[in-house]
């Protein structure tokens, strides 16, 4: 249970990240998140 939720809060956290960041669009029926660049999720990695 801990861990799907630790997931869930990590990839919550990436698409909330993606969307500030304008790396989200919709082509027709589908949405594209564009890669973050280097070193962009760093500071979820360190902490």
């Amino acid at each position: 249970m801990t861990i799907g939720r630790d997931v869930e809060a990590q990839v919550l956290s990436r698409a909330i990240h993606a969307h500030i960041h304008h790396r989200v669009f919709q082509n027709g029926n589908r949405t594209v998140v564009f890669p973050a660049s280097p070193g962009g999720y760093a500071s979820e990695r360190m902490g």
